[in-house]
């Protein structure tokens, strides 16, 4: 396997890797995650349902969160390194 980006954002769970941007892109595309209405929240076990028919189940996250936003740069970009400090209490280390 070649590692294309930063390899700090490989996710290694169950002895595999896996890419975040892959999960992104499907977790994206879930009813209520980009275009949320007013007073309609995006629930975390639908949204978990959705990626559930769609990916492997080693990539499969285990919890969802929903957020208001995400911390991003000048040029839109997320913020990785605040994000991860804003949920290190959700991972093992």
């Amino acid at each position: 396997m070649r590692i294309v980006g930063r390899a700090k954002d490989l996710v290694i769970t169950g002895g595999f890797n896996v890419c975040p941007k892959d999960l992104e892109l499907i977790r994206d595309e879930a009813q209520g995650v980009l275009a949320q209405r007013p007073g309609a929240d995006p629930d975390p076990a639908t949204i978990l349902a959705a990626l559930s028919g769609q990916i492997a189940g080693f990539t499969q996250p285990k919890a969802a969160v929903v957020v208001d936003g995400l911390p991003r740069n000048t040029i839109g970009q997320g913020q990785k390194n605040l994000m991860r400090d804003a949920g290190k209490e959700w991972f093992r280390t």
